[in-house]
């Protein structure tokens, strides 16, 4: 909770008043797909330096096929907002392959 306040108030303060923007919401969501990007260069330099640069090249292919099949597949009463969930979504599906091959990776060199 502390943290979600923390981040609305700095949402808000650095970006919203700056900027004059009017949809917070859709700012919350590419915002949570820069932070999730930020983590997610983590596990890429983790799985680099493990020699899986295989895996992150097969990854990159089937984001390739996901993101523009969302974007086909989600309403387009959802206007801009399926173009923000795609990218979550295709950014959280990245995240996920790459945590659990680093884990699995990790626990292999114990």
């Amino acid at each position: 909770k502390v943290l979600q306040e923390y981040f609305d108030v700095m949402i808000y303060n650095d970006i919203i008043e700056r900027y004059k923007v009017k949809d917070v919401s859709l700012l919350k969501i590419f915002t949570l797909v820069a932070f999730l990007g930020f983590i997610k260069s983590n596990y890429e330099v983790l799985l680099t330096s493990l020699g899986k640069q295989k895996l992150r090249v097969k990854v990159l292919w089937i984001v390739l096929v996901l993101y523009p099949s969302l974007i086909f597949v989600l309403p387009n009463s959802l206007r801009i907002f399926k173009y923000a969930y795609a990218s979550l979504f295709t950014a959280l599906f990245m995240l996920v392959i790459y945590i659990i091959y680093s884990e699995i990776e990790l626990i292999k060199y114990k």
